[in-house]
Order: structure tokens, then C-alpha cells, then sequence
């Protein structure tokens, strides 16, 4: 382990770098594979409790769970597979990830509407019960309690994070054109970046604007299909409260849904990385055999109880208990010693090349994404030409942007377009310069609000997260 340790800093040093190019391959791949084994044996017994427990929303992943427990009978739950098979096996997970990150892609974007019309409802709530917040709060103490929160701390990404919150909550009242002045503002901030950069924010804006609409989204969950349409049906700015109540049920639902639904999606994804990580290392990894018994063992129990449809049997806690501790001693080692692979991808290529260990390390460099805990992370391992977004680069991804929120604009009710004002302005770099700035924003926002419920719901929301 720590010739391992040596072997990542001389690399990182740019020392002795073609004969440590293929000893720091050889340890981490067998580092990958131990690390592999044991979460793929704890996650994929958590998920087959989960799945065992038969809460509803089994039948979403049923047929992915089936290709999983396949994939592993096939890859790795042979004793020694062959090549053939372990090849194979890596084609079809890698078809499986890529459906179920397609799903979950769907469910996000479910997600970001639900946010939405969670904001609209907010706002209205008080037209329709009490609230038990002193109205007089509003002009006496409130704008300087959320000038406080947010100067409190000096950690300045937690300043900006409170920003952001407060941004997101505060009585929209903005003039479209200072919305867009603002967007543009932000867009310049990208100028010179590299254009990944620039669609990732594009991305990310779109997304919670309700503009991103993905491939199956109207077909791959039907249920919340129907409850958008629900929530689509109601006027929002004349409702009656039988209808709220209507729209805050369907919402209440759908968003149960959603989480419910996603969790036992990620509990699916993480056994499907642990699985191809262990797939990618299994014909050269070196594994303590003991260690890889026990995990076997807790695999195969696993994977029983997922094809019977019922929970694990409880045989194992041996097997639990010998690998107790193994992973956190791994990942510590992991994220001490994996760091040089950066210097490979960016610097070594040509002499991986050479050497002829270009599909190794592309291996590895697929299992350290597959490791980074970002479960639903792309795999893309070649690196693109590096392109700067210049300034005309910059000024039409903008407009292009400004077109379809114009169009969103015309085509929605005020709140709902309020809604997406402060969920884009919440999610952009902060654009303030100084604390002035910021409370002149919030007096501003404040003293424009004249609707009664709305002030109510602010501060209201407001309270909850300045005293979590």
C-alpha cells in the first residue's frame, strides 16, 4: 500500500513515468476490484431488502433488477469467468446504466415541474388558511433578520448559498428586461470558458425553468404524466379552495412519487457501478481471497432473494461481520492514492500509448467515475479538445436562452413565470458585489410584494430556513 503511495507521487512528480505507469495500474486495478467487491455485496443486499419489502414501485425496476442479477451470474458469480463472459457481461451493464440514466434523467426533470408548481401553491397557500406568523413582522424586523442570515457566516460559498436561498424565496418582482439583464450578466461570466462549461449551465438553467424535456418523459412514468396533466387543469390565479386542495394533494402525491421512485432507483445504480467496477477489474485484479468469499457469499444471497422476490435470508452476518471496516480502509486508500490518474489523463497519454496500456487505463479511468459517488454519472473517459467560448459563442447561447423564456413568458401565468424568475436567479453565479447591493435587492423585493398571501408564505418560508 504504501509502495502504492510512492509509485502516485513519483507519477505525480513526472518521475520514472513508464515504469510506473504499469505498477500504478496493476495496484489500483486490484485496489478498484477489492473496493468493487465489498460495496457491490453491501448495496446489493440493502437493494434487495428494499426490493423484497414490496413498497409499489418494484415493478419499475423490476425488469433492470433481472438484467442486473443476469449480468452477475454470468460475470462474476462464476468462480473465475472467462473473458468472453466478463466481456459480455461489461456490454450489457453498460447498456443497463445507460437506460437507467435515462430514467432517472426523466425523474429529475418531473422533478424540477414539481418544484415549480410547489412554488406557485407556496405563494397562494394564505389565501386559504391562517398563518401563524405576526403580519407586523413583515415591515418591522424581517428585512433585517435576512440581511443578518446571510452576513453571519464568513465562509463565503455559504454566504453565496444563502444567497441563492433567499433569492429563491423573496417576492419576485423584477422587470423581465432586468431578469434578462441579469441572465446576460451571468453569461459573461463564461466567456473564455470551455463550451462544456457553458452547455452545463445552459443545461442546468433549463432545467429548472421547466424548458428541458427529455426523451420517454411523457411515457417512461405514467402516473406522473397524469399528475402533470392535474396540475395543468387548474387556474392559479382565481382558484377556489376545493381546487387547492385538489392541487396540493395531486402535488403531495406526485412528489412521494418521485422521491419513493427515485431512491430505489439509486439503491438499483449504485449496485450496477459497484457491479461494473468489479467487471472491469475482475481478470487482473489481485483480491484477498478471504475478503472475496465472504462478499461472494453475501452476493449470492442477494441475488436469491431478488430473483424469488423476497427478502434476503439472514445466513450471513459472518460474512458482514469479516468485512466489517474493509470498505472505509479502502476508501481512505482509494482517495489517497487514485489522485495521479489526473496527471496520466493529462499528461501521460502519449506514453500510455506507447507502452500499450491505453484500454487499461481507460478501464481505470472508468472505475474512478464509477467510484466518485455521483451514481448516475456519464462514463466518458477520452477527453474532448479543449473549445473557449468566445464572446459571439457566449452572446447566442444567451439569446437563444432569452427566446424560449420569452415564449415560456407569453405562454404562462404571471406566478408561474415568477416562479422561474427566482429559480433561475437562485441558480446563477451571485450576481451582487457587495452587501449594499444585496440589501437594497431585499428592501426592494419586500416593499414591491403587496399581496397579502404572498408576504405571508415569504415569511413564513423565510423563518423555516433561518431557524433549520
Amino acid at each position: 500500500m504504501a509502495e502504492l503511495s510512492n509509485i502516485a507521487a513519483e507519477l505525480a512528480k513526472g518521475k520514472n513515468v513508464e515504469s510506473n505507469l504499469s505498477r500504478y495500474a496493476a495496484g489500483l486495478n486490484s485496489l478498484y476490484g477489492r473496493i468493487g467487491y465489498v460495496e457491490l455485496a453491501l448495496n446489493l443486499y440493502t437493494f434487495s431488502e428494499v426490493y423484497g419489502e414490496d413498497g409499489g414501485y418494484n415493478r419499475l425496476v423490476e425488469s433492470y433488477a433481472d438484467r442486473l442479477v443476469q449480468i452477475l451470474r454470468k460475470g462474476i458469480m462464476q468462480g473465475a469467468p472467462s473473458r468472453e463472459n466478463v466481456d459480455c457481461a461489461l456490454t450489457e451493464i453498460d447498456a443497463l446504466r445507460e437506460e437507467l440514466i435515462a430514467r432517472m434523467d426523466v425523474l429529475t426533470a418531473y422533478a424540477d415541474r414539481f418544484s415549480i408548481y410547489e412554488y406557485v401553491l407556496n405563494r397562494i397557500e394564505y389565501n386559504y388558511k391562517e398563518c401563524d406568523v405576526n403580519p407586523d413582522y413583515y415591515d418591522d424586523k424581517f428585512e433585517k433578520d435576512i440581511i443578518n442570515y446571510i452576513s453571519s457566516d464568513k465562509d463565503n460559498t455559504v454566504v453565496n448559498m444563502k444567497i441563492g436561498q433567499v433569492v429563491g424565496q423573496l417576492p419576485m418582482r423584477l422587470s423581465k428586461n432586468k431578469f434578462f439583464e441579469l441572465l446576460h450578466e451571468a453569461f459573461t461570466i463564461y466567456k473564455g470558458a470551455d463550451v462544456n462549461s457553458v452547455e452545463d449551465f445552459i443545461y442546468m438553467l433549463r432545467s429548472v425553468s421547466m424548458l428541458y424535456t427529455p426523451e420517454q418523459f411523457g411515457t417512461a412514468f405514467e402516473e406522473l404524466a397524469d399528475s402533470i396533466r392535474e396540475l395543468e387543469s387548474f387556474s392559479y390565479t382565481d382558484m377556489t379552495e376545493e381546487e387547492y386542495d385538489k392541487a396540493v394533494q395531486a402535488l403531495a402525491e406526485a412528489s412521494e412519487y418521485v422521491v419513493s421512485v427515485t431512491d430505489i432507483y439509486v439503491l438499483l445504480m449504485d449496485a450496477v457501478n459497484n457491479a461494473y467496477t468489479v467487471l472491469l477489474s475482475v481478470n487482473d485484479a489481485l483480491v484477498d481471497s478471504a475478503d472475496k468469499e465472504h462478499c461472494l457469499k453475501i452476493i449470492t444471497e442477494a441475488v436469491d432473494a431478488v430473483e424469488d422476490r423476497m427478502l434476503p435470508a439472514e445466513e450471513n452476518f459472518d460474512s458482514f461481520s469479516a468485512i466489517e471496516g474493509v470498505q472505509e480502509k479502502l476508501s481512505m486508500q482509494l482517495s489517497g492514492e487514485s489522485y495521479a490518474l489526473d496527471d496520466v489523463h493529462n499528461s501521460y497519454m502519449d506514453k500510455v500509448q506507447k507502452l500499450g496500456m491505453k484500454d487499461t487505463y481507460e478501464r481505470l479511468f472508468k472505475m474512478e467515475l464509477l467510484c466518485s459517488g455521483s451514481s448516475f454519472m456519464k462514463l466518458e473517459t477520452e477527453k474532448a479538445e479543449a473549445v473557449s467560448a468566445d464572446e459571439a459563442y457566449i452572446n447566442r447561447k444567451c439569446d437563444e436562452l432569452t427566446e424560449e423564456l420569452t415564449q415560456f413568458f407569453k405562454e404562462h401565468d404571471r406566478v408561474f413565470n415568477r416562479g422561474v424568475m427566482a429559480g433561475i436567479l437562485s441558480s446563477l453565479p451571485v450576481f451582487f458585489n457587495n452587501l449594499e447591493e444585496i440589501r437594497k435587492y431585499v428592501h426592494v423585493a419586500l416593499g414591491q410584494c403587496s399581496d397579502e398571501a404572498e408576504r405571508k408564505a415569504c415569511m413564513k418560508l423565510m423563518l423555516d430556513i433561518m431557524n433549520e
